[in-house]
């Protein structure tokens, strides 16, 4: 049997996490059954501007943080507050998961996999990511991004978490 405060009430993460490891730590909280109420870490603060970022900056870690949970900047540590220097600046930022996910979907694994392929080529305009992440021609690809009533020269980055909801729905129903 387990602990009561290992599977009942609220809980706080705060921790200096492994750069390496952010990200999936991160992911892992946020994605649970059993999320916190809050999640105060410190990050590479790439990583952090990453997790905040507005559309026009997104990443596929962006949406993935936003997804679960808002993102806001708490104060930067620069190399100088640690002993020895670090070689990066850092961040803490605070994450306060939502109830529910900001975007509707069946399957999370399902919602990722389109997710991936637009991020796939960033640089690129959305319609040859998703034509190269999908493995489908690029005419398809292109109907695909014309049926969300978006601009096919959008790139990727550019989406909002309400566009990614657009483009989800689109993909399922072709």
């Amino acid at each position: 049997d387990l602990d009561p405060w290992l599977v009942e009430g609220d809980y706080k993460v705060v921790a200096n996490l492994p750069y390496y490891a952010a990200n999936p730590i991160t992911r892992n909280f946020l994605e649970s059954t059993r999320k916190p109420s809050a999640m105060v870490i410190m990050v590479q603060r790439e990583v952090a501007n990453d997790m905040a970022a507005k559309p026009g900056d997104m990443s596929l870690l962006s949406l993935a943080v936003q997804i679960y949970s808002t993102a806001e900047h708490v104060v930067d540590a620069p190399p100088e507050c640690f002993n020895p220097p670090p070689k990066v600046h850092s961040t803490v930022i605070k994450l306060t998961p939502t109830k529910e996910t900001r975007i509707r979907f069946e399957s999370a694994e399902d919602f990722f996999q389109i997710a991936r392929c637009g991020f796939k080529s960033p640089r690129k305009q959305l319609h040859n990511s998703l034509s190269d992440g999908l493995f489908i021609p690029l005419e398809d690809a292109r109907s695909l991004v014309e049926q969300t009533g978006f601009e096919t020269s959008r790139r990727p980055s550019t989406l909002s978490l309400e566009d990614w909801q657009i483009l989800y729905d689109v993909w399922v129903k072709a």
